[in-house]
């Protein structure tokens, strides 16, 4: 084995010696078969004793030869094997330089990884202080977020509280709202209405004052002319004191007429007592104030002088203008009626927007209320997890 494994690099060897042993063999088999042929005799049949000594010799050449061909075998086969240890060597070398590089490169992988290690631990032990910092801080957060939650939830219940009471006092707010807008309704209807009958009437009240207004002035324009006339006619028949007499009655007179003057001012201030009055009642009125001015008129025709005549137109016309700056005061005073009517029907408007605003603010604290609620759910959730941690 160690023999010829010192040949196991050369090939072309163990054909040599196969080669060699057959020659050898087949030249001792030659010439023991001539041996054989030229001592054979056919008449002679007896065996010398050289005869015996060579068949001695080939038998054992023969078993030589036999042994010889069983150890050429055996070499062969542990040629062979020789052979397929020097590739397996030779694998494992190779096998070994891989496996010596890798062990390098691991060597230098352990290296690097004990270096990374080492980082490693100075990494853990600076974060196991940042986290035992950062675990206390957490404690005293989690610490201020149970209190925080426990506050929101007192803040909860007081919102909650706050949020019945508000949903109670506006339900009853809203109810009270729809029922005083529904008043409000009413009374605008019922306003519309009495502002049309107060057109109505306005608009028969003025076609009336135009047309007894000219009649009045026409009248006023006869009695003027008649008035002066008779004046012209009386200028020498009327005395001082029957003057004074009559101005004392003028007097009165203007006293009488600036009462019904209040009188009628109070009554257009009155909107029941002033719709109240009919227009048969004003023509009444007016014809007894014509009449008894014309009475009056009648009964001083032989006192009164041409100066207390032309006084007394002055002061007629005087009242007619007075009488004309009370129609323009019932005209702003109806207008002002028909702005409060607008200001009125605005401040219903107003509260209708109110009524929507109120409304509207009440889906916004819903809305608020859900968005605590999701709140405190996030925060329970954050809790859970920080107690999981």
């Amino acid at each position: 084995m160690n023999f010829f494994g010192a040949f196991s690099g050369l090939p072309l060897r163990p054909l040599l010696l196969a080669a060699g042993a057959a020659a050898a063999t087949a030249s001792i088999y030659t010439y023991v078969k001539r041996s054989e042929d030229t001592t054979a005799e056919p008449e002679d049949t007896t065996e010398g004793p050289d005869t015996e000594v060579v068949k001695d010799q080939m038998m054992k050449l023969l078993v030589s030869k036999i042994q010889l061909q069983d150890r050429v075998k055996e070499l062969e086969e542990l040629l062979c094997e020789a052979h397929r240890d020097c590739d397996l060597k030779s694998k494992e070398r190779e096998t070994h330089n891989i496996l010596q590089a890798e062990n390098n490169d691991m060597k230098k992988t352990i290296t690097q990884l004990e270096e990374e290690k080492d980082e490693m631990k100075k990494t853990l032990n600076n974060k196991e202080e940042f986290l035992k910092v950062t675990l206390a801080e957490a404690e005293e957060k989690h610490q201020k977020d149970v209190e925080t939650i426990h506050q929101l939830e007192k803040e909860k219940d007081e919102m909650k509280k706050t949020l019945n009471n508000k949903d109670e006092f506006l339900k009853v707010t809203l109810a009270e709202a729809e029922e005083k807008h529904q008043k409000d309704v009413e009374t605008i209807h019922q306003l519309e209405k009495e502002k049309d009958e107060m057109k109505k009437t306005l608009n028969n009240k003025e076609e009336f004052l135009k047309v007894t207004l000219a009649e009045a002035e026409e009248k006023h324009q006869k009695i003027i002319s008649q008035l002066e006339e008779e004046m012209f006619d009386l200028t020498e028949k009327v005395t001082l004191a029957e003057a004074e007499e009559k101005h004392q009655k003028d007097v009165e007179t203007i006293h009488q007429l600036e009462k019904e003057k209040d009188e009628m001012k109070k009554t257009l201030n009155n909107k029941d007592e002033f719709l109240k009055v009919t227009l048969a009642e004003a023509e009444e009125k007016h014809q007894k104030t014509i009449s008894q001015l014309e009475e009056e008129m009648f009964d001083l025709t032989e006192k009164v002088t041409l100066a207390e005549a032309e006084e007394k137109h002055q002061k007629d016309v005087e009242t007619i203008h007075q009488l004309e700056k009370e129609k323009d005061e019932m005209k702003k005073t109806l207008n002002n009626k028909e702005e409060f009517l607008k200001v009125t029907l605005a401040q219903a408007v107003d509260d209708v927007e109110t009524i929507a605003q109120l409304e509207k603010e009440n889906v916004d604290l819903r809305i608020e209320v859900e968005t605590l609620r999701d709140t405190v759910k996030i925060l329970g959730k954050k809790l859970f997890e920080c107690n999981r941690v």
